[in-house]
């Protein structure tokens, strides 16, 4: 049927399903490359908090001076007084220093240290979650109950979905000696734990189980672009011509503009073709 044609038919649907298989393959490459490094950026994030995890680990808690907006233990120290190295009036005694210092274990820590990721101007955002969050506020999204539900059932060390307006990452946590200490059993673990969490939710963990996950979200460009470039009438500013909703933008309008010069090819062949084969009587 199609070799019936006439040599420009062919001509012309040859050449349109050529550039449509070469701008549909220049924008599978481009969005694989897209994803990858958005994947990469995601690994990188994660890769930072598990080791400010392990770090705050190592010391079992870490102290903050003057902090009680949130903290597990309390320490008041009081310096002690040289009354031979300070002159008082007679009947009176010197007033001692006072700092007050609060305790924050590993999932505390990195929990503070997400909120205040949350509120800089970085387009990476992060939180540690599980299937059994000992704080509420931990709780998992939709996307990181899938990726619990997932990571667990098929012993996955990551997993990530590709959203409309983001790129989610996780990342498998696993329960470490060093976790026990709070996560293995409500009557083990430390008294203030206890108190401030309860003793229903975040305990029964084994080491070397999968203990929850790092969570990171990864805006796209177009996303960035526009709350990092608000848009004003003529002077918005345009896309990035990398992000492929941009590039499917810009295939569509190749694809438009090959269809048109294709029509004018084949109309100037047609006139070609008449002027070649008039012949005067």
């Amino acid at each position: 049927m199609f070799l019936n044609r006439s040599i420009t038919t062919q001509f012309i649907a040859v050449f349109v399903v050529s550039v449509l298989l070469v701008v549909g393959s220049f924008y599978l490459v481009l969005d694989s490359v897209y994803h990858s490094e958005l994947k990469k950026q995601a690994e990188t994030v994660a890769d930072n908090v598990d080791a400010f995890g392990s770090w705050v680990s190592q010391y079992g808690r870490v102290w903050v001076r003057d902090d009680n907006k949130s903290y597990l233990g309390q320490v008041t120290l009081v310096s002690a007084t040289e009354p031979s190295l300070v002159a008082a009036p007679a009947g009176t005694s010197a007033a001692a220093d006072v700092w007050h210092f609060y305790s924050k274990n590993p999932a505390l820590a990195q929990r503070e240290y997400s909120e205040v990721v949350e509120k800089s101007a970085s387009p990476a955002k992060f939180r540690v979650t599980s299937h059994n969050v000992m704080n509420p506020n931990n709780k998992p999204d939709a996307f990181e109950t899938r990726a619990l539900e997932r990571i667990r059932a098929n012993h996955l060390t990551e997993y990530y979905e590709v959203l409309p307006d983001s790129f989610r990452y996780a990342r498998t946590l696993y329960e470490k000696s060093s976790c026990l200490t709070c996560h293995a059993s409500a009557a083990s673990a430390p008294a203030d734990v206890r108190e401030r969490y309860g003793t229903e939710n975040g305990f029964g963990f084994k080491e070397g189980e999968v203990a929850g996950i790092i969570s990171a979200t990864q805006a796209h460009q177009r996303q960035r672009d526009a709350s990092a470039h608000p848009r004003h009438g003529a002077f918005a500013r345009k896309p990035d011509a990398g992000d492929p909703a941009r590039f499917q933008e810009i295939s569509f309008c190749a694809v438009r503009i090959t269809s048109a010069a294709t029509m004018r090819l084949s109309s100037h062949v047609r006139v070609a073709g008449s002027v070649e084969g008039f012949k005067p009587e």
